[in-house]
């Protein structure tokens, strides 16, 4: 259970991570539904490797960075920052 548990909040916390940077950075190409899905797969495949490996995490704060780190990563170089305001010519 614990397992299952460490999977499902790895996934979620990369899709609250994913939220918050591309709210920083709107502009993209890459739909968000799509930043979303990739970045809680992302993390519940690496969540799921690392428990296959290691075993089940014993604390909260193991999924909870890794799905944190994976959903920032994915959003942050899946969009750009926005542009500058232009000057505007005829004002001196």
């Amino acid at each position: 259970m614990r397992a299952f548990l460490a999977i499902i909040i790895a996934g979620s916390t990369a899709v609250i991570a994913a939220l918050l940077v591309r709210s920083r950075r709107p502009h993209s190409v890459v739909a968000i539904e799509w930043l979303l899905i990739v970045a809680a797969v992302a993390a519940m495949a690496a969540e799921g490797a690392t428990v296959l490996w290691t075993g089940a995490p014993h604390r909260v704060f193991a999924p909870l960075f890794g799905g944190l780190l994976i959903g920032a990563v994915a959003a942050w170089f899946s969009a750009r920052k926005p542009p500058p305001p232009k000057k505007d010519k005829g004002a001196h």
